[in-house]
């Protein structure tokens, strides 16, 4: 279909929504939709990317906004499934996927061009804030647990420049949710 690879702005972005709500509206599986409903996230943050990158910055607030309703709903649907294996393979997902997609959205801000860096960065913070909220609900419903800590190092990773003045951040941590990236593999 011509549609699947429009974004906001295209003649055919229209039909390729009514597309998926349709096919939303046909799927009858609570695992399979809360799937689909990922799969749009996924094209949601997608858009973003392509308008961060284009400096759409019209539309760069309903698209994030779009994203964020997408996000809402995966995290309503993981939390109403009862198959704790689905639910298990979904957080998995949900975590892979908002690793490629913060990172896809943080390399289209470094592209932004500087008159839509403002709006750019609001949406990657909105956008970060969001995926967070929804592994927090995946990982309510399907914890992961480990047998053992290990030491490592932790990078906190900085998307804007300080403001003029400013030498020194201090950062207090309560809790840390850490994202392994290591030899291929990517989880939480």
């Amino acid at each position: 279909a011509a549609s699947g690879s429009s974004i906001p702005g295209n003649v055919l972005y229209p039909v390729k929504r009514a597309a998926e709500d349709a096919r939303l509206a046909l799927t009858f599986s609570p695992e399979a939709k809360a799937n689909l409903q990922l799969t749009y996230v996924e094209r949601r943050s997608e858009e973003l990317a392509s308008l961060v990158e284009s400096g759409d910055t019209a539309r760069i607030p309903t698209t994030q906004a779009d994203l964020g309703r997408e996000l809402a709903t995966v995290s309503a649907a993981l939390s109403a499934l009862s198959d704790q294996n689905a639910a298990s393979q979904l957080r998995d997902r949900l975590q892979d996927s908002s690793t490629i997609q913060l990172a896809r959205l943080q390399n289209a801000l470094s592209e932004a061009p500087a008159s839509s860096k403002e709006a750019a960065s609001t949406s990657f913070q909105q956008a970060s804030a969001a995926y967070g909220d929804t592994v927090e609900v995946a990982l309510a419903k399907a914890p992961v647990t480990y047998a053992s800590a290990q030491s490592g190092t932790i990078q906190l990773r900085v998307t804007d420049s300080p403001p003029p003045g400013v030498e020194t951040a201090i950062v207090s941590v309560e809790q840390v949710e850490a994202h392994l990236v290591a030899g291929g593999e990517s989880r939480w």
